[in-house]
């Protein structure tokens, strides 16, 4: 390599990180989620609205919050203006989107009948935010509803 390739080798390795940290941070603005936060300590019970419109639901940590790094459990409770089929399915899963990983646990859902549910299994390793999803499919359909955690 020539001299004057050798001396600008180290300033396009700076600028292809530099263009990598913009791209990356216009990225984590793109994806914020745009429903009130709650904290682990408070704010508790939330309900939201799934995205396509068909349920409610509404989340409470059993024992009132939710720490970091503990395990801790959910109660929740649905509304729907319909009986469910018999191919309802539940799932519940959390992530840190900025961070762009999820938990180091599985969450488990159990069902308690008449639209009430125990989630279990659900642990935040890391203080931030984080966002707990409720996944409902019925039919083939899936609607989902997002509740942002902060933990301190």
């Amino acid at each position: 390599m020539e001299d004057s390739q050798q001396s600008m080798f180290p300033m396009r390795v700076l600028s292809i990180i530099a263009l990598c940290a913009v791209l990356l941070a216009s990225c984590d603005q793109a994806s914020k989620v745009e429903v009130p936060q709650v904290r682990g300590d408070g704010s508790w019970p939330v309900t939201v609205k799934s995205d396509g419109g068909g349920y409610e639901v509404t989340l409470q940590p059993s024992g009132g919050g939710i720490l970091w790094n503990k395990h801790f459990s959910l109660e929740m409770n649905l509304k729907s203006e319909r009986p469910l089929s018999e191919d309802f399915e539940v799932r519940v899963d959390a992530d840190m989107p900025a961070h762009r990983h999820g938990m180091n646990t599985k969450a488990e859902v159990f069902d308690q009948g008449k639209f009430a549910y125990v989630v279990e299994g659900m642990l935040f390793h890391m203080k931030g935010d984080w966002v707990i999803t409720v996944e409902l499919t019925e039919g083939g359909v899936t609607e989902k509803a997002e509740f942002p955690v902060l933990i301190k």
